[in-house]
């Protein structure tokens, strides 16, 4: 637990030394026009699907608060919203940030994941209305090590309500590789736009690499389903054992009407490539039009179905 924490210095979060000179590492930000840290646009994109109004919110790996000043600005629920960070750094990155934009300052602990969401089980298992309804995981899935995200995903399930989406952003790599116990897969690093094993500050951080393939196969292992490519997950036990075969834009329609805290029609992920993928070919580009408007026609006529199936129970 608290892998490389070391590593997790001011200096990585803010991309500058103590004197205020860019370095050649650091996690990736944006500004806004007022000089304020914001989301990345994929950040916004994943976030902008979700109804924040009177939720519980957990965001695991906090950092600089980015997306809980989007969470708080957007109506979450402050009393039981949580941003957690084992770095003491990013944590005060993040309070300055709240206090800046004159935004109520959430509960901030300084711990580990797995630490955290155990002794927090202890306490509120049988209480619902302190459990989660949104679990925010931006850059924060590929910096843990899978043993220890298995079971804190495992554990994760008794502090969530039945409707929560986890919202998972981490690279997509090439090839699915545990660096601890297999070592670093060097096809990674061919054409990669992720650089952070080729600098010293950094090296070892990204310890836990999945695939858009494995991402998926791993989260349904752990209990989860993805209800688009790669972003958005959901509780599988909560689910018809079905929902894993059908489309994902089924899967999506299906959590909003069942009242998943979501918004917005269903729109394909916007994938944070750790590599230069390749482009399609026009004959593969047309093919890959013709196939989602195929799915985009048999969802709505699903779609129909369900609400009608829902207003007869009614």
């Amino acid at each position: 637990m608290g892998y490389l924490r070391e590593k997790y210095t001011k200096e990585y979060y803010t991309g500058r030394d103590s004197l205020g000179n860019k370095l050649n590492y650091g996690a990736e930000m944006l500004f806004d026009t007022e000089g304020n840290l914001t989301l990345r646009n994929q950040d916004f994109l994943i976030m902008k699907q979700i109804d924040f109004h009177n939720r519980n919110i957990l965001s695991l790996g906090c950092g600089r608060g980015e997306e809980l000043c989007y969470a708080i600005t957007n109506g979450a629920n402050i009393k039981n919203t949580i941003g957690l960070d084992f770095s003491p750094a990013a944590i005060q990155i993040a309070k300055d940030l709240l206090k800046k934009r004159k935004l109520k300052e959430p509960k901030f602990i300084t711990s580990d994941a797995l630490t955290f969401i155990k002794e927090y089980a202890k306490h509120n298992y049988k209480n619902d209305s302190k459990k989660f309804d949104i679990v925010i995981m931006f850059d924060f899935v590929e910096h843990i090590p899978r043993n220890e995200l298995r079971e804190m995903l495992s554990e994760l399930q008794k502090v969530i309500n039945k409707k929560c989406v986890l919202l998972v952003n981490t690279p997509a790599y090439r090839h699915d590789n545990d660096v601890i116990q297999d070592g670093l897969d060097q096809r990674n690093l061919i054409e990669t736009i992720d650089t952070s094993d080729l600098v010293p500050e950094t090296e070892g951080m990204h310890c836990n690499k999945y695939s858009l393939q494995s991402l998926s196969k791993f989260m349904h292992e752990c209990g989860y389903i993805n209800i688009t490519e790669t972003h958005f997950f959901v509780l599988a036990k909560s689910l018809s054992t079905k929902l894993n075969i059908r489309p994902l834009i089924y899967r999506w329609n299906y959590c909003m009407e069942k009242g998943y805290p979501l918004k917005n029609e269903y729109a394909p992920d916007q994938v944070d490539y750790a590599y230069i993928p390749k482009k399609p070919s026009l004959l593969e580009k047309s093919k890959l039009l013709v196939k989602r408007q195929g799915v985009l026609l048999t969802s709505k006529k699903i779609l129909l179905k369900i609400k009608g199936k829902l207003s007869s129970k009614r």
